[in-house]
């Protein structure tokens, strides 16, 4: 749905002059508490007497040469860290004492030759050195960081001038220099940035992630009316562009942890219009729009876990203020209740120099308990094919289950159409792993040679040595979700290859009469083999033909013909490492040799 379009709503003429704008105008107070200064004023000390490590051009170097992309962030994004945070302390305090890290800081980020991360480099030539500052504004680059680094720049302007002014003139009006040439005519005249949506495909986080902090380096910095009017107009013509690819579930295929991303970072894009037009612009009581909100609702298991479907990983810390926020906005009650618990049992979110507005909004806006939050006992988006049952109404305790339908090229695709995952008590029984640490490979065409994206490691069959591929045609069909029977069935039949000679593959998963039951019905052109693979997070115990022993006393029952292979998966990658908190995770291989046509249910109790 093209949002602003639908409702006839453009930017002409209903833009606040420069001077009149104010941030945050739905928030009744915008004074620091006593305790939020000292925690900032905390953040800010940890930075006193350190220096900032160089970026080198080895480091930059290093994606195209053996692709690793961290090396070089970790340094960039920890020096981004450092200017917020410095940046606040010194807002919280206004002694002075940290203005001078604070400007060499800033002054790094000014004098860096590209705001634009390695991964994301792509000039006109190939080459992956980013262009000299002569090369034309219109070619030049704009990636997700360029904005979020125009951003923070914008808020330094903005919190900091007064203090910098003081200090170092020359550094506000640098900064005012580097936006304009980086950030903003970038984003007005570039519009083969393929994050833009005008080329007509279907675009992703990148959109609103990178609007949302163009708008604020433009309300925070642009004081010239027309251009101001000019920006908004094109930011929602992108914005348009990126709630096109939503259906009306309001679904993100991109996975909970780009959620904070997608959806979010949209918020952010309507508060900062919003507070730009004083209040004309308003599109907050959008049905989509509050779906888009509620889909991370729909996606949570219980503490921390989250439905790790595409590139997602199992624990995620969102940021709960915003989650109410978001509620508030919309007229959603569940989830305003859901942020407000969210951020009274796990505190504020960590500043992130990557959403500057959200993180400086957040401390102002601390929501208070509110009442018990009650999970939905079933979840189903249609629009992304995504179901959820919980054996014991809203609580977390019991069994869980989600399954998906979909297709093979979803945005952030791992190749997993039909996959499930199941937990018990709020912790993994079979689970979908996720995604490791990002790398050259991880977007590129070698991003399926990476075993954490294959079918194969995801809890589907190989069939006659064929795993599910990428691509838009492998996908599920006649997907049908039945609620009174808290169940999903879906036709898998084209979601593998021809060579893998399937007749027909129907797959049903339940969560009825206390367990959960997966039911695959595949018929072969001719007798063959079928490997079921299903991920475990703990190691099992083969009981006995037929039965594997689970973590918590569970059990996975199956047909014991099929002969059954527990493999150890060493996590060496560290991100990966880090979500599981686990050195192995195990694979369970159930294998029927010589079939032609057969049902095999798999349960847990």
């Amino acid at each position: 749905m093209r949002i602003f379009e639908a409702q006839h709503i453009t930017a002409a003429g209903k833009l606040l002059p420069f001077a009149e704008f104010r941030p945050f105008s739905d928030l009744p107070q915008t004074e620091l508490s006593e305790p939020v200064k000292s925690a900032l004023i905390a953040n800010g000390e940890k930075h006193l007497g350190k220096e900032y490590e160089i970026l080198k051009a080895t480091d930059y170097l290093r994606f195209y040469r053996d692709g690793n992309r961290s090396v070089y962030e970790s340094i960039y994004f920890t020096r981004r860290s450092a200017v917020l945070e410095l940046l606040l302390a010194e807002y919280a305090e206004r002694k002075g004492r940290f203005s001078e890290p604070l400007i060499d800081g800033v002054w790094h980020l000014l004098e860096e030759t590209s705001w634009v991360v390695p991964a994301h480099m792509k000039t006109p030539e190939g080459e992956p050195f980013p262009l000299s500052p002569e090369y034309g504004e219109s070619t030049r680059i704009l990636d997700l960081f360029s904005a979020a680094t125009g951003a923070l720049l914008a808020w330094v302007y903005c919190l900091g001038r007064p203090f910098l002014d003081e200090a170092a003139p020359v550094v506000c009006e640098r900064i005012l220099f580097e936006l304009n040439r980086r950030v903003i005519n970038p984003f007005m005249l570039n519009d083969e940035h393929g994050w833009t949506g005008f080329g007509g495909h279907r675009v992703n986080n990148w959109t609103p992630w990178i609007v949302s902090n163009v708008l604020n380096a433009c309300a925070l910095c642009v004081k010239d009316g027309k251009l101001r009017e000019n920006l908004t107009a094109r930011a929602l013509l992108m914005l348009d562009n990126f709630t096109a690819g939503y259906l009306p579930d309001g679904g993100c295929d991109e996975g909970p942890g780009y959620w904070t991303a997608a959806a979010a970072s949209y918020l952010d894009a309507l508060e900062v219009i919003f507070d730009m037009t004083g209040g004309k612009i308003d599109v907050f009581d959008v049905p989509l729009v509050r779906k888009m909100g509620e889909y991370i609702m729909s996606a949570h298991i219980h503490a921390d876990y989250f439905i790790p479907f595409a590139d997602a990983h199992p624990r995620l810390k969102i940021d709960y203020a915003m989650a109410a926020r978001f509620g508030r906005w919309t007229g959603s009650k569940e989830l305003e209740t859901f942020g407000m618990n969210g951020y009274n049992t796990n505190g504020p979110n960590p500043l992130a120099s990557t959403h500057p507005y959200r993180s400086i909004k957040d401390l102002f806006d601390n929501p208070a308990a509110g009442a018990d939050y009650r999970h939905p006992s079933s979840v189903w988006l249609d629009g992304i094919q995504v179901m959820a049952q919980r054996q014991n109404g809203d609580t977390g305790n019991g069994l869980f289950l989600a399954a998906k339908g979909g297709h093979n090229a979803e945005r952030h695709n791992h190749n997993d159409t039909g996959n499930f995952i199941v937990y018990a008590d709020g912790e993994p029984l079979i689970i979908d792993v996720g995604v490791g640490t990002y790398c050259k490979a991880t977007f590129s065409n070698d991003r399926y040679t990476i075993w954490s994206m294959r079918a194969s490691y995801h809890n589907l069959p190989d069939i006659n040595s064929f795993e599910q591929p990428h691509g838009r045609d492998y996908e599920a069909k006649s997907v049908v979700y039945n609620e009174t029977g808290r169940s999903i069935t879906m036709d898998l039949t084209a979601a593998y290859p021809t060579d893998a000679a399937v007749k027909s593959f129907v797959r049903a998963a339940e969560l009825a009469d206390g367990q959960i039951k997966i039911t695959d019905s595949i018929t072969l052109n001719i007798a063959g083999e079928i490997t079921f693979n299903i991920m475990l997070a703990d190691e099992p115990a083969i009981a006995a033909p037929g039965k594997i022993m689970l973590r918590g006393g569970h059990t996975l029952a199956f047909d014991p013909s099929l002969s059954a292979v527990v493999e150890t998966i060493p996590l060496t990658d560290a991100g990966l490492h880090n979500d599981w908190q686990r050195e192995q995770i195990y694979r369970l291989r159930l294998t029927a040799a010589d079939v032609e046509t057969g049902i095999y249910a798999v349960k847990v109790v």
